[in-house]
């Protein structure tokens, strides 16, 4: 597997390659980091094998300079290129698009490159608005080409949504993806958070807190219309924490908005189990947005909390199925308000924990684990495991 990051806090790569590794394949995570990173370059966690290419100092320097970015992107990648034509695998499994164009790559040197996984954590060209300058046009519609071109070449697709995998077999086209959903697993043997003092309804947000894509200013601005007793605590960082921070400041909320940073992936639903309600703020104006299941919701539901989920397509659909909670209007303040207000009912908070139960019975990381292997065994023969 190939992930352009640490891997310390990618719940579905460690997940996967956990899974993968329990079935009897033997899986090596290859991961990324920077020159000054204390994390190690080899490690084994459980029964796989992760190894982080460290980039150079070069790479620290350029980074320094905006403008040398693409030069750095570039060099970055040839280097990854190199260390990965070393390697032989009889699955080649990429998360997300850079990494499938890198594998690509490396296998076209190979005289036996073995199959091609493409695995696309979410619709990577479908995140942004499309820019006005012409070059910034073509440059997307180039990128969305190879996106498509590539994935018809890949041996199997996952994606994290079926409204995704829909998506893909529409726009591609391609044989409808695999949704291996980013079921979280049951809380294992963690201390939950404290809980914050005179909370009378604890709220919490899991994840980078970033502008892209979410609605957390909303969710802010929501809170303003609810009874002081009412608490959040976002778990994790982002570009965005300073922000939320001096919202909070300005706004009176500074005591009851809280900021925890981040937890180990496999401890998440197990810390937040104590809360009352878990937020889902995407912001369904995009494609990329509207269209996932993210690993909160998820996360969320193994902890038996109801959801608060900003309306989309896929969490409307999704909460059809599942009515794990109240849906609210990001665009409407008063709208998260008034969830909140149905959520302080108790018998309501108890039948969204009861179809909370429901939904990890049949949507769990069990059940996506089982639907994983079973793809990788039709992929290959199981001596090549």
């Amino acid at each position: 597997m190939l992930v352009l990051n640490d891997v310390s806090h990618d719940s579905r790569v460690r997940r996967e390659a956990a899974a993968l590794a329990a079935a009897g394949f033997q899986v090596c995570v290859i991961g990324t980091h920077d020159a000054g990173s204390p994390l190690p370059d080899r490690a084994i966690i459980g029964k796989w094998l992760l190894q982080r290419y460290r980039y150079n100092h070069t790479m620290h320097t350029l980074r320094r300079i905006g403008r040398l970015s693409p030069v750095r992107h570039l060099w970055q990648g040839a280097g990854l290129v190199l260390f990965l034509r070393r390697q032989q695998a009889a699955i080649w499994h990429a998360h997300d698009f850079p990494a499938l164009v890198l594998i690509w790559l490396a296998r076209l040197a190979q005289r036996e490159p073995g199959k091609l996984v493409y695995d696309t954590h979410e619709l990577y060209f479908y995140r942004r608005e499309k820019p006005s300058a012409l070059w910034g046009r073509l440059r997307l519609w180039l990128s969305r080409a190879a996106d498509r071109w590539l994935a018809q070449r890949a041996d199997l697709v996952f994606t994290t949504s079926p409204y995704f995998a829909r998506f893909m077999a529409q726009h591609w086209p391609i044989t409808e993806p695999i949704a291996i959903l980013n079921g979280a697993i049951p809380p294992a043997d963690v201390q939950p958070l404290s809980r914050p003092e005179n909370a009378g309804l604890w709220l919490i947000h899991t994840g980078t807190m970033m502008a892209r894509g979410r609605k957390l200013q909303a969710v802010l601005a929501g809170l303003l219309d609810t009874p002081a007793d009412v608490h959040l605590t976002f778990i994790g960082d982002g570009p965005l924490q300073a922000d939320l921070m001096d919202r909070a400041d300005t706004t009176g909320l500074r005591d009851r908005v809280h900021f925890v940073p981040p937890l180990p992936p496999e401890a998440v639903s197990a810390a937040i189990r104590s809360a009352d309600a878990a937020i889902v703020a995407f912001d369904g104006s995009l494609p990329g947005y509207a269209l996932t299941l993210p690993n909160k919701l998820f996360e969320a539901i193994a902890a038996e909390l109801p959801v608060l989920g900003a309306r989309t397509p896929a969490l409307e659909g999704f909460f059809a199925d599942y009515p794990v909670g109240p849906l609210w209007e990001a665009a409407d303040p008063t709208s998260l308000a008034q969830a909140i207000t149905l959520l302080r009912i108790p018998e309501n908070r108890r039948a969204w924990r009861e179809a909370c139960q429901c939904a990890q019975a049949e949507l769990g990381w069990t059940t996506q684990a089982a639907r994983l292997t079973a793809a990788y065994r039709q992929l290959t023969p199981r001596d090549e495991a």
